[in-house]
């Protein structure tokens, strides 16, 4: 179960370092599209609303992973505990 855990955990780091890659990319396109702002502050340019909205989903989409990888590190601590529970029980019923 610890290596399927882990696998899971290693495909969700991965993931989370495309996304960081993804949202620097939006980031630095982000600093490219700061130009002066338009008179009315509540119409900005439609690229940089479009590359600041997908800065938002990608912070959002790392957030959930790195919520996914958290709770699956506590699931294989569980794990470590009750196979060192099994371990010392059954160690008990040989002596």
């Amino acid at each position: 179960m610890e290596a399927k855990i882990d696998a899971k955990i290693a495909r969700i780091e991965n993931q989370i370092q495309s996304v960081e890659s993804e949202l620097l990319q939006f980031q630095e396109r982000l600093v490219h599209y700061q130009v002066p702002p338009p008179l009315d502050p509540s119409e900005p340019d439609g690229a940089m609303k479009w590359v600041t909205n997908r800065i938002c989903e990608l912070d959002e989409k790392k957030q959930a992973l790195l919520a996914e990888k958290q709770e699956l590190e506590e699931l294989k601590v569980h794990a470590q505990n009750e196979d060192l529970q099994y371990i010392v029980e059954s160690s008990r019923h040989r002596f």
